[in-house]
């Protein structure tokens, strides 16, 4: 049987698309040359061996625009939600500041692992250039949370840093109460090769995200002052990556993290910190794929539904990948291996009723 393969089209019944094959010697490939006709048929048998090609719309304009996924490596804030840590009196002077560094530019560890003190984690002490906002909502009434911070909802810090791009051509968000001067360059560095400029996707380099926070009590004579809190929210960077390193849209991550409070009390009364994050008012999605930016597409309508690329797997739990699977030689598959995928699902929904191969000599 022939290897050549080609599309013909309104064969064998008007309307369809199908795939004929061919001698690897031909060069007419019409309907009546192909090697998937019977022997001595005529018209009234319909016993050809072809393949009907069912048309996809997105499919069919991916492949004749060459439209990829549309979308640049990036990190954002999904949420923010900042909660009374149960204070009496209003609360005045409230200023919050976020910080983003890798391991690799500043850690919130000390040498043997233990976490560092508060007088180490405040601003003063935080790299120059890692500091992307700075948020003053101004005052609250007691026991009240301040509440979402809406402007970093779903709202991108960092954008287009994959390898092939200039450091001059990272994207530095700007929104409200971003801040100009945040480097991600200086502030992200890697400790070896990766296809993303700001995270490494082979060598461990946690990405850090700082939360410091300040209020004062409200009193009748003025501010008293109350300790400041920080959070440290700790990203790994290679949850950032599949198993080969390859990039991927992270699902909204929820970081683990730990609080350290300081800053002294003015000794009026109120000393405690005036705020708290909990673990799941924090969240962060984090693209490492490459992306492309599509160029004079006439579907332009077709591009927001190309999702990512992804390996396809018969199960989420197999691990049998179907390109590796199609790819095995013909003389080197355990038919009884067969049998056990014909059992697995795809998805966890559809399942494979068979799967067919023809022999040939």
């Amino acid at each position: 049987m022939g290897k050549l393969k080609r599309l013909i089209a309104n064969k064998p019944i008007d309307g369809d698309l199908s795939q004929y094959n061919f001698k690897d010697a031909e060069t007419n490939f019409n309907y009546e040359n192909s090697t998937g006709l019977p022997l001595n048929r005529d018209k009234f048998v319909k016993k050809d061996l072809y393949t009907t090609c069912i048309r996809d719309e997105v499919n069919d304009a991916i492949i004749l625009e060459n439209i990829k996924f549309d979308g640049l490596p990036f990190i954002r804030i999904d949420k923010l939600r900042i909660s009374n840590a149960g204070v009496s009196y209003d609360i005045r002077g409230i200023d919050i500041r976020g910080y983003m560094v890798s391991d690799q530019r500043f850690s919130p560890f000390n040498a043997d692992g233990t976490r560092k003190s508060y007088s180490n984690l405040e601003p003063g002490n935080m790299p120059a250039g890692s500091r992307f906002f700075r948020w003053t909502p101004g005052d609250v009434s007691e026991y009240t949370d301040l509440g979402n911070a809406s402007f970093l909802q779903q709202q991108q810090i960092v954008s287009n840093f994959s390898s092939d791009t200039g450091e001059s051509n990272i994207i530095v968000e700007d929104f409200a109460n971003s801040t100009t001067s945040f480097d991600p360059v200086a502030n992200l560095p890697l400790r070896a090769d990766s296809p993303m400029r700001l995270i490494d996707n082979a060598t461990s380099n946690p990405i850090y995200i700082i939360i410091w926070m300040k209020g004062d009590a409200n009193r009748a004579w003025g501010a008293d002052r109350r300790k400041r809190r920080v959070y440290v929210f700790q990203i790994d960077n290679l949850d950032c990556f599949d198993s080969n390193g390859n990039g991927i849209i992270t699902p909204a991550l929820i970081p683990e993290g730990f609080s350290k409070s300081g800053g002294g009390g003015s000794g009026g009364g109120a000393e405690s910190a005036a705020f708290k994050i909990n673990k799941e008012d924090f969240q962060v999605t984090i693209c490492t794929l490459p992306g492309a930016q599509n160029q004079n597409v006439l579907n332009t309508d077709i591009i927001q539904s190309v999702i990512p690329p992804s390996d396809f797997y018969f199960s989420t739990t197999s691990g049998v990948n179907l390109i590796d699977f199609i790819n095995y030689n013909i003389d080197s598959i355990n038919f009884d291996d067969i049998n056990k995928l014909n059992k697995l699902k795809v998805n966890q929904s559809v399942f494979i009723n068979s799967v067919q191969i023809i022999r040939t000599k």
